[in-house]
């Protein structure tokens, strides 16, 4: 009787928990309105994209993305969940800063807000030396709860792989969640080239030595890899997420199998201009590869593709 009173009560304390956070979403709601001077309810678009300075292919998609959203939704405010000390303290730098790495010019600045994430060094996986993605996982948690409580917000979207945040927002608050996948945090993939024991390129910045010489500790990580990749397709089904974006068909094969669902193929902005183009007869039968020198990456692949 005693453990079946506990039980309820802690299912209360949630339900008052998540009343809170919707009068809270409320109040949100009123105060930026009354702020940007709307007549009628503001939208509110959060984005967990702690990075959002970085400077790398997925702030050129954040950016592009943020920027036409607020070309076509005018009622709409953004928010960007950032530890970043120029975006709590200088945001001007930080468009300007869009504008010299990107050409992209944010139109409506105003319309952007920058939501303290202090619990941002947990999704670092230097902290993690063993059991990296379960480690991050939990500290994404622990993240998107503190996001989830600074700003409530209508619409959710997660653009860094930190998929776990999701459910969060989707139970707790009922929002309307989405994702933008460049890479799948955990695939099929991982879990083979365990399996396989082979020492290669792609797989030893993941695979130490004395895991490949292990037959028990290879079995333990395959089995490790296996209950996250269920933990992780459950957080981006459809029961937490309404729609997912990939980068490329590859990823949307990965994140198919991993989610249950087919998302949307939104191929990154790679922009050219126009007196850049030039006809046929004067191309080069040429392949340039750009791409973040690290391990993972594993460009030496694409010289046999």
């Amino acid at each position: 009787m005693f453990l079946l009173s506990i039980f309820f009560l802690w299912i209360l304390g949630w339900i008052i928990f998540a009343l809170a956070l919707l009068i809270r979403r409320r109040l949100v709601r009123k105060h930026w309105a009354k702020y940007h001077k709307m007549s009628c309810s503001p939208l509110l678009l959060s984005i967990f994209h702690p990075y959002c300075t970085s400077g790398g292919g997925g702030e050129r998609v954040l950016w592009t993305g943020v920027n036409v959203l607020l070309q076509h939704r005018p009622h709409l405010l953004i928010f960007i969940y950032t530890n970043d000390s120029d975006c709590l303290t200088a945001p001007s730098f930080v468009f300007q800063h869009v504008r010299n790495t990107f050409d992209i010019v944010v139109k409506d600045e105003t319309r952007i807000h920058f939501v303290p994430l202090r619990s941002e060094p947990l999704l670092r996986p230097v902290f993690y030396p063993f059991l990296t993605l379960a480690g991050q996982a939990i500290g994404s948690l622990i993240a998107g709860f503190e996001a989830l409580v600074r700003l409530p917000s209508d619409v959710y979207l997660d653009t860094t792989g930190f998929a776990f945040t999701l459910p969060l927002f989707s139970w707790l608050l009922g929002a309307t969640c989405g994702a933008y996948v460049h890479f799948p945090t955990v695939s099929l993939d991982m879990q083979r080239r365990v399996a396989a024991r082979t020492s290669d390129g792609a797989t030893n910045y993941n695979n130490a030595a004395r895991i490949r010489r292990s037959r028990v500790l290879t079995i333990l990580k395959q089995l490790y890899y296996m209950l996250f990749r269920l933990a992780y397709g459950w957080a981006g089904s459809a029961v937490n997420c309404r729609f997912v974006a990939v980068n490329s068909t590859w990823t949307r094969v990965r994140i198919a199998s991993l989610f249950g669902t087919q998302p949307y193929l939104l191929y990154p902005p790679c922009p050219r201009r126009l007196e850049e183009r030039v006809g046929e007869e004067k191309r080069k039968p040429w392949i340039i590869s750009i791409g973040q020198f690290r391990p993972e990456k594993n460009h030496v692949v694409s010289l046999f593709a």
